[in-house]
């Protein structure tokens, strides 16, 4: 019977044959046939080590605290918004970031995201733009700033190909570019903010 991990673990790890790898780096592994709980003890403290909980801790730092220096450019009405949803607003915290404010009652937009980038497949992350720290409660994203719209069209079939099936709402302003790679820059899925189930596609 095909070994499987349960929902927390499939968040941070994924099987490669007989061993289980953490989804963020190439570097830790462990054997596929420890049990749930021993892995789940094991994923926590190298990511927390490793990755600060969140990816590169540098980059998870630095976005932490760009959201005190954004909540002083709103409080003296500087701060540049780049965009309003229905639930969120995006608003520049410089060349590399953005931060995705959720409007009250709207919180679960950006928890879907982070949940959605952090459970999809390693071979498909590339195609959504990566967050870097979340609020707990989803009050706020921080994210990389990718270069919104105007993809080729060999770019945008290499997008719709890869997660087209998973993600709705595809239009022009929710991807763009990042690094030279197509991504989806809104990934919450559509008007419901819920998270993307990458096992059962859409079609």
């Amino acid at each position: 019977m095909e070994r499987m991990l349960n929902a927390e673990l499939a968040q941070h790890a994924w099987i490669d044959g007989a061993w289980v790898r953490c989804r963020d780096c190439e570097d830790a592994f462990w054997g596929a046939f420890r049990d749930d709980a021993f892995l789940l003890v094991k994923i926590t403290a190298h990511r927390s080590k490793a990755h600060g909980g969140a990816g590169r801790p540098q980059r998870r730092q630095a976005a932490v605290a760009a959201v005190g220096v954004l909540a002083v450019a709103q409080a003296h009405d500087v701060a540049q918004r780049l965009g309003r949803g229905i639930a969120r607003e995006a608003f520049d915290l410089g060349p590399h970031l953005v931060i995705k404010q959720a409007h009250e009652g709207q919180e679960k937009h950006n928890l879907a995201e982070w949940h959605t980038y952090w459970a999809a497949p390693v071979e498909l992350r590339k195609y959504l733009c990566p967050p870097v720290a979340c609020d707990p409660q989803g009050r706020w994203l921080v994210v990389r700033r990718a270069k919104v719209g105007n993809l080729t069209h060999a770019q945008r079939d290499e997008l719709d190909r890869a997660v087209g099936r998973y993600c709705g709402d595809l239009h022009d302003a929710n991807v763009g570019t990042l690094d030279g790679q197509p991504v989806v820059i809104d990934y919450a899925n559509g008007f419901k903010g819920e998270t993307l189930d990458w096992g059962k596609p859409r079609w």
